[in-house]
């Protein structure tokens, strides 16, 4: 397998050297002394480690890996790492959907109800489509109990069964087919269809459906993220401190995540989206590309061939991934990381300006070292009196949480509680819906001896989560 796919990479760039004049050949090494200094600066800066590629009209112009697969071991990332992808498995789970629709195995009308059995009737409803366009009413099942309580009860999790009966008990957030909400168990129901239809595993399913067709020699499906030779480990690259690895996080991956790739083989699936028909038509292209959060008029399969842009991305602590497309131009840009989430995308929105001839925004710090350093040297008040403005300083995506999380927890961790205090009083602000959030303030006032405050905090993680054991363990002891 490994021979394999050193030759085809070997074979690749052959074939671009053999086909362009001097010229262009001058032209591809140019871009690649300016991605190669892009890229060390955020090694150095430890914004990055992982693999990236880039390809023109189907053919690598650069390809390089960077940072270790595995840090306490010293194993250096190479064109063969592995790396999981996150949320871009959704964009596989949606092509094989299609597929089922196309050999009329399924259709897009097709019901929950009529196609898994045991659920609640308020989600029998829910259909194929809405399902594929986010536009089920379900959200995360990971926002809800066990997740953030119990790591118990998560290593249990072992397939894409044992996730559904935590999505059976979510609740709608809308009527389905009204609104539009970016669904983790969505992808999970469909990957749990995959397996009803096809009486295979997700797995199984996955390698005849898809990588068997395009010749993706080393991708393939784990249920849940573990240390394997050739796969790269994990690192919370967000936090201050030491690297830590993801392996004790038990993160799940069930259609909504849970494949790994590289940088080659992604190639190959998205050259097979783009521009062949070997996985889908163009009348399913057409849906598999529909941006179901964009409100803009969508254009035509055959208008977005030749112009269309698009990027997709997945992310999870110690893991992000990235491919973008610009039709018009014929890049591919490929960024695998094992480092945090929104590593690849911040990376590879920068390798697209170069490769554009834009202007590319500098590098600076992960947002939540950035916001540690600022609550480090001027304090926590501060922070609470200018939190919009630093937060937009750190170029924190304002809807990830889990920056104040890190941030939070490092503090905690060095007993800064008056400084934790602040950054939970922001992070309840702008997040009263998260439970750990609550719980981790509650903490933070009871190691500061503010047993009243502490109350409050744990009382308000009951309201947002009735029965979560953290708090009811919290409340009980005060």
């Amino acid at each position: 397998m490994k021979s394999y796919q050193l030759f085809a990479r070997s074979f690749a760039i052959l074939i671009l050297f053999y086909t362009v004049d001097a010229k262009a050949q001058h032209s591809v090494a140019a871009l690649g002394t300016r991605i190669d200094s892009l890229v060390e600066k955020a090694v150095n800066l430890q914004l990055f480690s992982g693999n990236v590629l880039v390809a023109n009209n189907g053919r690598v112009i650069y390809d390089k890996s960077f940072g270790k697969a595995d840090y306490e071991n010293n194993t250096p990332n190479t064109v063969n790492t592995q790396f999981q992808i996150g949320s871009i498995t959704k964009d596989f789970t949606k092509v094989m959907i299609l597929q089922l629709v196309e050999q009329n195995k399924l259709r897009l009308t097709d019901t929950l109800g009529a196609l898994l059995s045991g659920f609640p009737p308020r989600l029998n409803g829910i259909t194929v489509q809405q399902l594929l366009m986010h536009k089920s009413g379900l959200g995360s099942y990971t926002d809800g109990p066990p997740f953030g309580e119990d790591a118990d009860e998560i290593a249990r999790i072992k397939t894409i069964a044992d996730i559904l009966p935590y999505i059976k008990r979510e609740p709608l957030s809308f009527k389905p087919g009204t609104d539009a909400l970016y669904s983790n168990s969505g992808f999970v129901l469909l990957a749990a269809i995959i397996e009803k239809v096809t009486g295979e595993s997700y797995h199984q399913a996955l390698k005849e459906q898809i990588l068997d067709k395009v010749g993706m020699v080393q991708t393939g499906f784990n249920s849940y993220v573990k240390p394997e030779p050739g796969k790269a480990t994990g690192y919370l690259s967000n936090a201050s401190g030491p690297l830590q690895s993801n392996t004790e996080m038990h993160i799940i991956g069930g259609g909504d995540g849970g494949i790994y790739s590289t940088t080659l083989d992604m190639l190959a699936f998205v050259n097979s989206m783009l521009h062949g028909n070997r996985l889908l038509t163009n009348d399913s292209k057409q849906i598999a590309f529909t941006n179901p959060f964009s409100k803009a008029p969508g254009s035509t399969w055959a208008e977005f061939a030749k112009t269309g842009k698009i990027a997709l991305a997945g992310g999870a602590p110690g893991l992000s991934a990235l491919w973008s497309a610009n039709m018009e131009t014929q890049n591919v840009v490929i960024v695998l990381s094992n480092f945090d989430e929104g590593t690849a995308e911040a990376l590879g929105m920068r390798i697209s300006a170069i490769l554009n001839n834009k202007p590319v925004p500098p590098l600076h710090l992960p947002p939540a070292k950035y916001l540690y350093q600022v609550i480090n040297t001027k304090g926590g008040k501060y922070f609470e009196e200018n939190y919009k403005a630093e937060m937009q300083n750190s170029a924190m995506d304002p809807g990830n949480d889990m920056v104040l999380l890190d941030v939070g927890q490092q503090l905690l961790a060095k007993n800064e509680f008056d400084k934790a205090i602040s950054l939970y009083k922001v992070y309840t602000l702008l997040f009263p819906k998260i439970v750990i959030a609550w719980n981790d303030l509650g903490d933070a006032y009871l190691k500061n001896n503010n047993k009243a405050d502490a109350k409050k905090s744990y009382q308000q993680a009951l309201i947002v989560r009735p029965g979560n054991p953290r708090a009811t363990r919290a409340l009980a002891t005060l």
